[in-house]
């Protein structure tokens, strides 16, 4: 038997509350489903697929989260969201296939769906050597936007380069954008940005490269939303 035990406040008692036990007569279970407005978070299993987001912890509804989006906040595949094709009990399955499989380092928020969500893949690098960050998208992919963050500005003229390797062959090769982030050019820190327009197909890829002759310490960044 479960008890219940909650507070009401009485006035002119001199007592400052009673406490109400309320006793079932047959043992009480309690279970509340999220609805398709609230989010939810965890951390997924290593039974995990780029086609399916394992939760053993979890006891969802089935497709509560269908037309929702997840996201990997954390760990294995950070920087990656999609829309919810569907769920069951303990997993969620995407309308496009993760670019890399989530484990049991990857911690992951469910929210709801809108006009402003979209399937997006980061790719990220630190360090404090060469800058070389290329992605690998599985589908057609709209290039949004990459940076490159340094602690202390380069002072070596060199160009932060954004280049297409293209699928189609050498040949198509292009250098999108370059920007010196050095202290002489003064502009510090690399940032480009794409959006509509800046398509690419399943074979492309979008590389960013600084050779970083000074070895200054450097976070770098692409995102890309996938088509």
């Amino acid at each position: 038997m479960r008890v219940v035990e909650f507070a009401v406040p009485i006035t002119g008692t001199g007592v400052a509350d009673y406490t109400i036990d309320i006793r079932a007569t047959v043992p009480v279970e309690v279970s509340v489903q999220p609805t398709a407005g609230d989010i939810d978070r965890g951390i997924a299993d290593d039974t995990s697929t780029i086609n399916s987001l394992d939760d053993s912890e979890k006891d969802w509804a089935v497709n509560i989260w269908e037309g929702s989006y997840v996201r990997i906040i954390d760990g294995t595949g950070v920087g990656q969201a999609r829309r919810i094709a569907s769920n069951t009990a303990s997993s969620i399955v995407p309308v496009n296939a993760f670019s890399t499989a989530p484990d049991s380092t990857s911690v992951y928020l469910v929210y709801p769906g809108g006009a402003g969500n979209r399937d997006i893949d980061e790719y990220t690098a630190t360090g404090a050597g060469a800058i070389n960050v290329t992605t690998a998208v599985a589908g057609a992919f709209r290039f949004l936007n990459a940076s490159v963050k340094f602690d202390i500005l380069p002072t070596t003229p060199e160009d932060v380069t954004l280049t297409l390797d293209s699928g189609q062959g050498a040949v198509y090769d292009a250098v999108v954008s370059r920007v010196d982030p050095s202290a002489g050019a003064g502009t510090g820190d690399a940032f480009f940005t794409g959006g509509d327009g800046n398509d690419y197909e399943s074979a492309d890829q979008v590389v960013l490269a600084y050779t970083n002759t000074d070895g200054r310490t450097y976070g770098a960044r692409i995102v890309v939303e996938l088509l």
